[in-house]
């Protein structure tokens, strides 16, 4: 239940900031947190061995081919398209002693036939150091950068609107026992987008757990997280949020694997308080695997949602996804989904209310350890109690990836 609260936030010079001078300021600590987690693994000789390196990583190519009934998201007007995607791409893991480093990446050049104004290049890329000291302390800290375009589905009037992140992400874990661990996180994260500078915006994230690890791996604990929110050129959407609650990850038997959060969300706005939020939120994901070669994913959540960084406000979402797989032989896999989201915009006026439904099924082949081919279907429906929100549209895929 969403409780609008009345308050006043107290707003000072000191917690405020030019647009110009959070921007720099945001890319600034980027570069620095790069420079340092360089520095980081080349002490620890990861950056020695470069033959070695170039040895761990495993290049590929892929074709792509996609037909949309409706790819503008038009509730009258479906109008569909066909879209080609050349991707060619890298990932590689390289090992020394207790440390890792993880890194990939990947370009792609999207081209219509019809809209072909919204040709575009897209990619991510990212680079992770899992590091280890001693047996007590261990963690991360890496980056990641992604281009894509803004979803038409989240767009009064489609554009071509390219969103880029970049993001910066550190954990540090210490056991305190053979049964107990703590852990703290820190996330960076820098959003822009070309066209809508009004999504703008800067996140600061921190989490702190403190976890019980039985002797066969399962976990139980706490979690308390805090998140800032700062946009660029709309400082009334500025917030702060916090989230408090118990988490789970747990064998159950040898085919059942849960991981759950429960928690309290309090989400506060420094100046518009009606888009303040109190309630509980939660997440549980399961993998049961239900013979040799059937397994079932199944996903329950309720949450505050962007939609993908893709909105200024937030909608509250319950949602239930299952996808089901069946590996037919060793080399061929039929893969399912069905997802629904219930999605509440009622901070918004007028209020709208959206059900979303997702329903498709791929089939993946293997015909050699390097090469895959998958094709698939799936249907993209959204219903509203605004009718210039629905849209429906079926999909059609087709891929080959190549790896060298």
């Amino acid at each position: 239940m969403i409780r609008n609260r009345d308050k006043t936030i107290k707003h000072t010079a000191s917690c405020r900031f030019s647009s110009a001078h959070r921007r720099s300021g945001g890319k600034r600590y980027l570069s620095t947190l790069l420079l340092l987690g360089g520095m980081a693994l080349s002490s620890t000789g990861v950056a020695a061995d470069w033959q070695g390196l170039a040895k761990a990583l495993h290049p590929y190519a892929e074709l792509g081919l996609e037909h949309d009934s409706n790819l503008l998201r038009d509730p009258i007007d479906e109008r569909s398209d066909t879209l080609r995607t050349l991707t060619l791409g890298f990932d590689g893991d390289f090992t020394i002693s207790k440390q890792v480093l993880q890194i990939g990446g990947q370009v792609s050049r999207n081209d219509y036939d019809r809209f072909d104004t919204f040709n575009h290049t897209a990619g991510d890329a990212y680079l992770r150091w899992k590091w280890a000291v001693g047996r007590l302390w261990s963690g991360d800290i890496g980056y990641s950068f992604d281009r894509q375009l803004r979803a038409f589905a989240n767009q009064d009037i489609p554009e071509k609107d390219p969103r880029e992140r970049h993001r910066v992400r550190a954990s540090i874990n210490r056991w305190l026992t053979d049964r107990w661990r703590l852990g703290a996180k820190g996330r960076l994260a820098d959003i822009s987008f070309e066209e809508s500078s009004s999504l703008d915006k800067q996140l600061v994230d921190a989490d702190l757990s403190l976890d019980y690890v039985s002797r066969i791996g399962n976990t139980v604990g706490m979690e308390a997280r805090w998140q800032d929110a700062r946009f660029d050129n709309a400082d009334n959407r500025d917030f702060e949020e916090y989230v408090i609650g118990p988490t789970l990850d747990w064998q159950v038997g040898g085919k059942l694997r849960l991981k759950a959060n429960v928690g309290y969300l309090s989400r506060e706005h420094d100046v518009e308080t009606s888009r303040d939020f109190d309630g509980f939120v939660g997440n549980l994901k399961g993998t049961w695997q239900i013979t040799g070669k059937t397994s079932l994913n199944f996903h329950l959540w309720r949450d505050l949602s962007s939609l993908n960084d893709d909105i200024a406000d937030y909608a509250v979402i319950d949602g239930i996804s299952l996808e089901p797989t069946w590996n037919i032989t060793a080399k061929t896999t039929l893969r399912g989904v069905a997802s629904y989201e219930e999605r509440d915009f009622d901070e918004r006026v007028p209020s709208r209310l959206d059900d979303v439904t997702v329903v498709g099924v791929w089939l993946d082949w293997n015909p050699r350890d390097n090469i895959s081919v998958s094709v698939g279907y799936s249907i993209d429906d959204r219903d509203s109690t605004l009718a210039v929100e629905e849209y429906e549209s079926e999909i059609l895929q087709a891929r080959v990836r190549v790896g060298f």
